[in-house]
């Protein structure tokens, strides 16, 4: 479902100040769309990076919850829920791989849930599981982008010579 003007119109300014790091004004852009709208993916999504951009994690969780809910088809509701799952005030990190696990069945060729689900598991010192993840990840996606990413990635500092090692 494709958004048409006026609302594809305030979808783009709110793009635009999300850009600009003005997460405040997108949202003020956003209370512009029809009520009948609000629940289109693309407005959820620039809502979701609304409240992420301003660490109202209870918010962001929220709407990527109604995300999951009504297109559990789009990877990045299930990605979104887990990242807030983790930040939000009463979250954790078991929360967060909670939240994502079922996205690996459910989306059995994306490398980034079983990034996500490792770095979630080594947080929790879960080390064996974690490099599973990670393994998995590789095999799925571009090996040398994964390998950069876990590398880059402070979450999966435990991994570090591990993947250290892939290099070689």
């Amino acid at each position: 479902m494709e958004l048409k003007h006026p609302a594809s119109t305030y979808a783009s300014a709110a793009e635009g100040w999300l850009m600009l790091g003005l997460p405040q004004e997108a949202l003020r852009e956003l209370t512009q769309i029809p009520a009948a709208l609000m629940t289109h993916p693309s407005i959820l999504t620039l809502h979701w990076q609304a409240f992420a951009d301003q660490k109202l994690w209870d918010a962001a969780y929220g709407v990527a919850c109604e995300l999951v809910a009504l297109y559990p088809e789009k990877l990045e509701g299930w990605l979104n829920r887990a990242y807030a799952s983790r930040r939000r005030p009463s979250g954790s990190l078991a929360q967060a791989y909670q939240a994502l696990l079922p996205a690996a069945a459910r989306f059995p060729e994306a490398p980034l849930v079983r990034f996500n689900l490792s770095c979630y598991a080594a947080q929790m010192e879960r080390l064996d599981e974690a490099w599973g993840w990670f393994r998995d990840a590789l095999t799925m996606g571009d090996p040398s982008a994964i390998r950069r990413m876990g590398l880059a990635d402070e979450d999966l500092r435990a991994l570090w010579p591990k993947i250290s090692e892939l290099m070689e």
